[in-house]
C-alpha cells in the first residue's frame, strides 16, 4: 500500500503505511527480500524529501544506509544504498550542514561509486557556497576530466567559467565559456554562456563583442526571460553607442525613439558634446515629431553652447523661444540673453530676451538675472527711464543680494547723472559707496567728489578726493583721477601753483594709463591759461596750501 500511495504522490499516506509495515516487520522475520524494513525507510525518506522536510528525510535515509553497505557490485541493494547516501547528502546540503553533506558526497566520490560524478559536482557547489572558489574550480575540472561522458559535464564547465567570472578573472572566464560553447553546442547553458560573455565584454567596454554575444543569446531565446535580459542589454548598448540598427525587429517605434534620445543624452551627460550634437541631429532627423523633440532641441543647443558654437546654439534656443516650449523656455531665454549680451553685444536683442525672461521666470535667481540684464542693457541703450525703473524693482525686492543692490544704486546714479539730475545721482552714488569699497564703490566716491566740485562745494570735494587717495590706494585709476580733480579744485580756488604742481607730479611720475597722463597735460594747459587770465585781472594772490599735500608720488 505504501508504495502505491507513494506512486500516487500521496506522501503522507505512504509514510503512515510504511511505518506500519516497519512495526509489523519486527514480528515477522520471514519477509521477502524486496520488502525489508530498510527499503521502507528509503521510501519514507523520499516521501519526506518530496514534502521538503529534509530534517526528517535524512533520518530515514541514514536508517537505510545504516543497514545497506556501499560497494561497486551491481545490485538493487547497492543502488538503493548509493542513492540513499546521495539523498542524505542532499538533505544536509539543503539544511546548510555543509560538513556532513561533504562527508556523504565523499563516500561516493572518493570511491568512484556509481553517481560519483554527481557527488563531485555537489562538492564543487559546496565549496562555492563557502567561498572556496579555487577549490570549486579544481573539483569541477576534475569532474570534466575524469567523467568526460557524464551528464554533469556541461554543468561543471559552466560553473567553472562562471566562478572565474565571479573571481574577476575575465580572460579565464572568457576562455572557459567559449570552450563550453564549442564542446557542448546544444547545452542548456548555451544561452546563459552567451549572456555571460556579453556581460564580460560590456564590462571590458568592448561593446562590439558584447553586442554580438547578446544578439546570439536573443536570437536563440527571444521569448524567454533570458531573451528579455539580452534585449535589455542590447538596448543599453544602443544607448551607449547611439547605433540602434542592431535592434531592428526587436523593439517598436516608441522604444526606438526613447533609446535614440537616451543615447544622445548620455553623451551630453558625459560632456562628450561633439558626439552628443551628432546623435541629437540623428534623433531629430529620424524622429522629427519624436516624443523627446523638445529635449533634443534644447540639449543640442546646450551642447553647442558648451562647444562655444554660439550661432548654432542660438538656432535651437530661438526655436524653443519662438515655439514657446514651456519646459525649456526659461533656460533657453537665460542662454539666449547671455549670448546676445556677452558674445554678440546686441544689447537691443539682449534686452528683449531679458525682458521675456523676467516675465516667465519661475526661479528667483533668474528673476534677478533678468532684472540685472534689463538694467545693464537699458543703460547701454541710453534708456535711462528703464534703468531707473529696473533699479527700483531690484531695490524694492526682498531677496536682492548685496551685490545686486550695489549695482542697482550704481546704474540708477549713472542714469540720473546722464539725465542731468546731479542731486539724485549723488544720493544713489552715496548708497552704492556705503555698501562697498570695491571698484564700483571707489568710482561712486569719485563721481560724488566731482558732483560736489560742480556744485562749488570745493572743500567737501577735496576731502572726498583725499579719502580715496589715502584710504583706497589700490584703485590706481581713481587715485590719479582724484589728484587731477584736486588740481581742478586748487585752480578754482586760485591756487595755481599747487594745481600745476599736482598735475606735473602725475605727468612726471605716473607710468600707467597714457590716457590719464594726457588728461593731466590737458588740465595743466587749462590751469596755465586760467592763471594767465587771472594775472591780467589781479597780479596778487597767495597760495597757503601745503605744496606736497596734493602731489602724486609713485612711491605712495
Amino acid at each position: 500500500m505504501g508504495e502505491i500511495e507513494y506512486a500516487k504522490s500521496d506522501y503522507n499516506a505512504a509514510i503512515r503505511n510504511h511505518n506500519k509495515f516497519i512495526e509489523l516487520s519486527k514480528t515477522n522475520v520471514k519477509l521477502p527480500q524486496e520488502t525489508r524494513a530498510e527499503f521502507a525507510h528509503y521510501t519514507i525518506g523520499y516521501s519526506y524529501f518530496k514534502l521538503i522536510k529534509y530534517d526528517l528525510a535524512v533520518k530515514s535515509f541514514e536508517r537505510t544506509t545504516g543497514k545497506l553497505k556501499l560497494s561497486k557490485v551491481a545490485s538493487v541493494e547497492n543502488d538503493i544504498a548509493l542513492d540513499a547516501t546521495l539523498r542524505a547528502a542532499d538533505c544536509y546540503f539543503m539544511t546548510k550542514d555543509y560538513n556532513k553533506a561533504d562527508q556523504y558526497y565523499s563516500k561516493v566520490a572518493a570511491n568512484k561509486y556509481k553517481g560519483a560524478d554527481y557527488a563531485l559536482f555537489q562538492q564543487g557547489m559546496l565549496n562555492g557556497l563557502q567561498g572556496k572558489n579555487e577549490e570549486k574550480v579544481r573539483v569541477m575540472k576534475k569532474l570534466t576530466s575524469e567523467y568526460s561522458n557524464s551528464i554533469y559535464v556541461d554543468d561543471a564547465m559552466y560553473e567553472t567559467a562562471n566562478t572565474y567570472f565571479l573571481m574577476g578573472d575575465n580572460q579565464q572566464a572568457i576562455s572557459h565559456f567559449k570552450d563550453l560553447l564549442a564542446d557542448k553546442a546544444n547545452s542548456p547553458y548555451t544561452v546563459k554562456s552567451y549572456l555571460k560573455l556579453g556581460l564580460i565584454y560590456y564590462n571590458l567596454n568592448d561593446l562590439k563583442l558584447a553586442e554580438e554575444y547578446y544578439k546570439r543569446a536573443y536570437d536563440l531565446s527571444p521569448t524567454t526571460s533570458e531573451g528579455a535580459e539580452a534585449k535589455d542589454a542590447l538596448k543599453d548598448i544602443a544607448e551607449e553607442t547611439g547605433n540602434v540598427d542592431g535592434l531592428e525587429g526587436m523593439v517598436n517605434a516608441s522604444e526606438k525613439d526613447s533609446i535614440s534620445y537616451n543615447a544622445a543624452f548620455n553623451k551630453y551627460n558625459r560632456q562628450e558634446f561633439g558626439i552628443a550634437v551628432k546623435l541629437f541631429n540623428d534623433y531629430l532627423k529620424e524622429f522629427p515629431r519624436g516624443f523627446f523633440k523638445d529635449q533634443a532641441l534644447f540639449y543640442r543647443g546646450e551642447s553647442q553652447f558648451k562647444l562655444e558654437k554660439y550661432p548654432l546654439a542660438m538656432k535651437d534656443y530661438n526655436r524653443i523661444i519662438d515655439e514657446n516650449r514651456l519646459q525649456f523656455l526659461e533656460s533657453a531665454l537665460l542662454r539666449a540673453s547671455w549670448i546676445m549680451f556677452y558674445q554678440d553685444q546686441d544689447y537691443s536683442k539682449a534686452n528683449a530676451f531679458y525682458t521675456q525672461l523676467y516675465n516667465v521666470a519661475s526661479y528667483k535667481e533668474n528673476t534677478y538675472v533678468a532684472l540685472k540684464g534689463m538694467l545693464r542693457t537699458a543703460y547701454l541703450l541710453n534708456d535711462y527711464d528703464e534703468v531707473i525703473l529696473n533699479a527700483g524693482r531690484i531695490l524694492n525686492g526682498d531677496q536682492a543680494s548685496k551685490d545686486e543692490r550695489i549695482e542697482a544704486h550704481y546704474y540708477a546714479a549713472k542714469a540720473h547723472l546722464a539725465g542731468g539730475d546731479i542731486d539724485k545721482a549723488y544720493a544713489s552714488f552715496s548708497e552704492a559707496a556705503k555698501l562697498t569699497t570695491n571698484e564700483t564703490g571707489v568710482e561712486s566716491r569719485f563721481i560724488m567728489a566731482d558732483i560736489l566740485f560742480q556744485k562749488n562745494q570745493l572743500e567737501a570735494s577735496k576731502q572726498q578726493c583725499l579719502e580715496i587717495i589715502n584710504d583706497l590706494p589700490a584703485y590706481e585709476e581713481w587715485v590719479i583721477r582724484s589728484y587731477i580733480l584736486l588740481a581742478d579744485i586748487a585752480a578754482a580756488k586760485g591756487e595755481f601753483a599747487q594745481a600745476k604742481a599736482s598735475l606735473r607730479s602725475i605727468i612726471e611720475n605716473y607710468e600707467g594709463d597714457e590716457e590719464l597722463i594726457e588728461l593731466a597735460r590737458f588740465k595743466l594747459e587749462q590751469v596755465e591759461e586760467m592763471e594767465r587770465n587771472s594775472r591780467r585781472v589781479n597780479d596778487g594772490g597767495g597760495d597757503d596750501t601745503d605744496p606736497e599735500e596734493l602731489q602724486f608720488n609713485k612711491e605712495n
